[in-house]
Formats: C-alpha cells, structure tokens, sequence
C-alpha cells in the first residue's frame, strides 16, 4: 500500500547516476478510473454474489463531474437490451427529484424507487465515499463519508428476488446520458447491512475489516486496471467476479511503468552494493535477468533465510545433471508448491520425472514414460493402468483386459451412470442393471434372457394391479385360486412387457377394458398354467396386446 520507489539506475542520457521514480500504486492514492458518458464496467453474473432477497450494502468512492439526465451508479442486474431486470439501483436521480435513490426493478424492469432526498450536486468533482446499507425488511440507509444522511423505508420490496435474472452485474451505464461520469476508485459490496459503526469503519481505512471478509462480495480494484494493457479489473472479492471495461474509461493518476536497461529495487545493503547488468533487475538479493538466448531466471539460489518465497531457476548444476524448478515456498522456507523436471545424476540416465507439490507434499509424479502417479488424491493411476477414483473404501475402477475396456464399481458397491448430473442407470452388485427412465433401443432387442438361470421375477396382484419392474414377469393370484389383473403400472410408452402365470391350477385373468383398468385387448385372457403368456405394448396410458399364448 502507498508509495513505492524505483531507482533507474540507466539514468539520462547513458552517463549513469540515478533517478527516483514515484509510484501511485493503489487507491488509497488516488489511483481509478474514470468513466465518461457511456463508459461503464460489466461484470459477469456469479450466482453467489447476488442479493436475493437478503440485506445487502454497496460501498463506493466516487467524484462525479457533471449530472446527466439520470445518473445510474450502479445496476445489479442489466440484461442485453439495457434494462435493469430483477435488479436494485443506485441512482442520482436528476429529472424528478434531484436526489440519491435506491431503486428495485422487477422481472419486467418496472421500478419501485426509494427516495433518499440527499441533493449530491455539492459532492461534483470531490472523491466522496458513500454506502448504501439496505435492510430488505426495513430501511435502506446512505451514509457520505462515513455519517449518516439520509434513510427510507424499503420494506414494501422485501421479497424482491435481486439477480433472479442473472445478468451481468453493471457500474456505470451503456446508455447515452443515463451512466455516471467521473473517477470511480472504489467498488464494494457485501451480502449483509452495514451497520452505523462497520460504514465508518470502512470509510475510514482502505482495506477490508476482518469483521467483514466473510460478507464481502465484490471488490473491483479500480487502481489496478490499466485500460491500456488490459480490458478487465481484478475482483479482490472471493467469487472471481471480475469486470470488463466498455466505452471510454481512462486511468485516473496511471500508475507509471520503469523503462530502463536495468534496474535496482529496495534498499537493503544486499541490494544498494550490487550492480545490476544489463537486463537485470535487483531486489533485495534476488536478481532477475534475461538470457542471452531468451528466456528469463529469477535466482534466489543463495537465499537461506524466509524471504525466499518464490523461485523459478533453470541451470546445469554439473555435466550430467538437468533441473528445472519453480518453486513457492512458506514463511519458513518449505516448498509449499514444487514444479520440478529432473534428470537423476547418472552420466546416461535419461529417467526425467516431474513432480508436483502442495502443502510440503507431493501430490502427482509424471515419469519419463509419461505415466502419472497421484498419492493423497482422490484419483489415482495405478502402475497397471487402472485408475480408482473416490475414496479408497468407495472407489469406482476403469480398468482393461487384453479385448476390452471396463468401467467398475469395486467389490460391495454399485456403479451408477447418468447424464445432466443425474443417475440413471444402476448396476447392482449382482449385476442388476436397472433404468430409471426406460431404455431405446434403435437396432432391435435379440434376446430376453435370464442369465443366472434363475427364476423369473415374481409379481403378486395387490387389488388388482401390478408393478412391473422388468420386461418378464410372472404373476401370481393375491388369494385364492383365481384372480382379476385389471391394471399395469409402471412402464413408459413404447415399453414391452411379457406376462406369464407363476402357478399352475391358479388362473391369472388379464381383464379388458375394466373399469379404472389400463388394458387393449382382444377381449379377457386367462392364463391358467404357467405356460401361457401374453405379450403388451404401452401406448399412452393403456398397454395394448401384441399377442397371447394359451399353452395348458
């Protein structure tokens, strides 16, 4: 934070000496952007940085040069033909009342505003810091530099549903003579309603207070964008919710970039006593420097102490050895992550591996063979070209043979497949397959078989109905010798099913048409032996006969 100094030690001219230059690096200084008429930032929409219907806040610091027709700030939610839907706004309301207002549309982008009755024509051309605290079930309150100005009662849109739509997140506004115009240098916001102490806490210092890291969402870093490299600004916040710079917006107090041979940075002794060379950058003791054929090394080989917290090193440490590391390390100097390409000691081993690393532990080795090895993973590659994945005691298996290849549940557990992060197919541990939202087939079924030379599944009438499961059933009465099956369920259209009787001397009577059943048939059919079948076809909600068997 603050100022930070560069010494160009090119100086002018290429006779030496030393220039100091002074670096604006961060809003605190007056570093953002400023947007003119039609300039504004769009940020993506992120489902966890929308307002729903809980109490939220919008913080921002902003000097506004002139009043459009209505100045809109900010617009939670704008969709592709500029209309706020589903969103609330925070406006500098020129036309009617001349005031701040805290604006909720619907999905229809009819608005409901709030009224602050705050006048900000005194704040033009002043950096002002203002905080919009909305109680969804009470009032939203506007503070200015930290006091409070202002309050309404917004209760009357406390079930308004803010990013339902989930449009893009808007500072400013693409609409000519409706956006606000002038330097922003803050953007906040947070999924809780600041209260009095909290808005003149985060006035009154540049960072995020502890208290409230975890209700922060946005947090756009309107110093570091620079629109003449980049198009976006880096959201601090913890949802990645960065935005894109449309329309003309120019950096205010643009952060100034060393154009120099060589440079040193710092003023510790390591770094006043060296001097760098042509195309290399001093930092403490950490030199980076450019290769005479490409490339670039930053060294900190020579670091013992904690300050080495990253290194990137390419070198030869002897005839027979290559090394390739990139390296972040913790305050206590242990490799928290490792990339590291290596070739072992050996004058003709070629064994290169490379190793990845987090917390101090690797994770993932990639041999010379190009084999991947993960430990401590919930994948892993085993050495015989299997892979698990899941935990050890619930892993699924792709595995091979010499013909095949195979997808498995290990031993006790079932193996599901789906689609549209939905199950669909369930293979028990018998070998069960069974589908939940019945099967096409587009070249013709060859076989119905039975492939444990079991018995056929069994379903007994229960008030005249069944369920099927499969697409062969046998059927037994509910009591007594003879009984009515008047109703199928289960099944989609275009399913077939088989029926049989299970027991002979005991009649299965397939009723057609009775009353509240669900059968087309070509009048009654008894099955009275377990011989006798009848085959059916669903059509819409009836199953209609295809055939009929009597075999006693």
């Amino acid at each position: 934070m603050g100022i930070a100094n560069i010494i160009n030690t090119a100086g002018g001219g290429g006779g030496g000496g030393s220039e100091i230059i002074t670096n604006l690096v961060n809003s605190v200084d007056g570093a953002g952007l400023r947007l003119a008429n039609q300039g504004y930032i769009s940020c993506a929409d992120v489902s966890a940085n929308r307002f729903g219907t809980n109490d939220f806040s919008v913080e921002f610091v902003l000097s506004q040069e002139t009043s459009a027709i209505n100045a809109d700030i900010f617009i939670s939610n704008l969709n592709g033909s500029n209309q706020a839907v589903d969103a609330a706004v925070i406006r500098w309301d020129v036309i009617q009342n001349d005031n701040i207002q805290l604006v909720f549309t619907n999905s229809g982008a009819t608005e409901t505003a709030y009224n602050f009755g705050y006048d900000p024509a005194p704040d033009l051309n002043e950096p002002t810091h203002y905080l919009v605290s909305a109680d969804r079930s009470g009032n939203a309150v506007l503070y200015r530099n930290g006091a409070e100005i202002a309050s309404v009662s917004i209760a009357a849109s406390g079930s308004a549903n803010v990013g339902n739509s989930g449009q893009p997140t808007v500072i400013g506004s693409p609409v000519n003579n409706f956006g606000v115009t002038g330097n922003v240098y803050r953007f906040r916001t947070y999924s809780k309603a600041l209260s009095s102490d909290e808005a003149k806490n985060v006035f009154d210092r540049a960072d995020v207070p502890t208290a409230l890291v975890s209700n922060l969402l946005l947090d756009l870093d309107c110093a570091y964008a620079n629109p003449t490299q980049s198009t976006v600004i880096q959201d601090r916040g913890p949802n990645n919710q960065d935005g894109t710079l449309n329309g003309t917006i120019t950096q205010t107090n643009v952060i100034k970039q060393l154009n120099s041979t060589s440079a040193r940075i710092g003023t510790t002794a390591a770094t006043t006593a060296a001097t760098p060379a042509d195309g290399e950058i001093i930092a403490g003791s950490v030199t980076a420097k450019t290769g005479t054929t490409g490339g670039i090394t930053i060294d900190a080989s020579g670091q013992t102490d904690t300050t080495a917290r990253f290194e990137l090193k390419a070198d030869r440490p002897s005839a027979d050895q290559d090394a390739c590391d990139i390296r972040f390390y913790n305050n206590n100097a242990q490799p928290i992550a490792v990339i590291a390409a290596v070739k072992s000691s050996s004058a003709n081993d070629t064994d290169g591996k490379l190793d990845f690393y987090t917390s101090n532990a690797k994770r993932l080795t990639i041999d010379s063979t190009g084999q991947a090895l993960f430990s401590g993973s919930k994948v892993t590659v085993n050495t015989d070209g299997t892979v698990d994945w899941g935990n050890a005691a619930d892993a699924g298996r792709l595995t091979w043979d010499t013909n095949d290849a195979k997808v498995r549940g290990v031993a006790g557990k079932n193996l599901k497949l789906g689609a549209n992060n939905t199950d669909y197919v369930t293979i028990d541990t018998t070998g069960l397959a069974s589908f939940s939202n019945g099967i096409t087939v587009s070249g013709g079924i060859l076989a119905l078989t039975d492939p444990s030379g079991g018995a056929l599944p069994v379903l007994t009438i229960s008030s005249g109905a069944i369920t099927i499961t499969s697409s062969v059933h046998q059927v037994e009465v509910e009591s007594g010798t003879t009984d009515d099956l008047i109703t199928i369920n289960g099944g989609t259209v275009g399913a077939i099913v088989m029926l049989r009787s299970q027991t002979n001397g005991k009649t299965i009577v397939v009723k057609d048409q009775a009353s509240g059943g669900n059968f087309l048939l070509n009048g009654d059919f008894s099955m009275a032996s377990n011989h006798d079948t009848i085959t059916l076809l669903k059509t819409g909600t009836y199953w209609q006969e295809i055939s009929r068997s009597d075999n006693a």
